[in-house]
């Protein structure tokens, strides 16, 4: 922790040309480019998978309706026949 506080000393404290604060500022700019693109990466691609993830579980829900839809047809036709033959 000591070293890091002495570069920064370090840094502060000495006196820089124009071109090397440009140098180190374009650098600086460089690396926000280049995590925000990531940033912006990793959104896009969680964005998808949730996108998946929602549209897998739309197909279970109808699925699930489907499937409920039918027992319950055939729990009809059952009882409607079990009273035809009453």
């Amino acid at each position: 922790m000591m070293n890091a506080k002495k570069k920064w000393i370090n840094l502060l404290g000495r006196k820089r040309s124009a071109g090397e604060l440009k140098e180190q500022f374009d650098g600086i700019q460089k690396l926000i480019k280049e995590i925000n693109g990531k940033i912006k990466d990793e959104d896009e691609m969680r964005e998808k998978e949730d996108k998946k993830k929602k549209e897998k579980n739309v197909k279970k829900d109808k699925e699930i309706e489907k499937n409920i839809a039918e027992e319950e047809n055939e729990i009809e036709e059952k009882e409607i026949k079990e009273e035809e033959r009453r």
